[in-house]
């Protein structure tokens, strides 16, 4: 039983590292996020001046503007599925360490 309860607490303690390195990145990918929308955004509105000073039609700037702009709009999508996953990985190890601690407090207090 003690030998149970030592490898579930080092498991608790690999789980508390994976958080503290997840918890780690979540800033930098927000900023992350944060600079690919601001890139797209400034990216649309370069493109819809520049297509405007040479004279395209007005209907069609805001298409174009968007085509030219395809890669900051992946690189945008990018950003947004990784920190979306990263938010994920923290709930599956917050889970993760809310099961260990269970099991480990029974196999301390029975």
């Amino acid at each position: 039983m003690a030998d149970e309860a030592v490898s579930v607490a080092r498991k608790i303690e690999s789980v508390i590292e994976a958080l503290r390195v997840e918890g780690q990145l979540s800033k930098d990918l927000i900023i992350a996020e944060a600079e690919s929308m601001r890139n797209y955004d400034k990216e649309i509105a370069l493109r819809e001046l520049a297509h405007k000073a040479a004279g395209m039609a007005v209907t069609l700037i805001g298409h174009q503007a968007k085509g030219d702009a395809s890669d900051k709009l992946y690189e945008m999508i990018v950003a947004q599925k990784t920190l979306k996953a990263h938010w994920q990985r923290l709930a599956y190890l917050q889970a993760q360490m809310n099961a260990y601690q269970s099991i480990f407090r029974y196999l301390t207090h029975t």
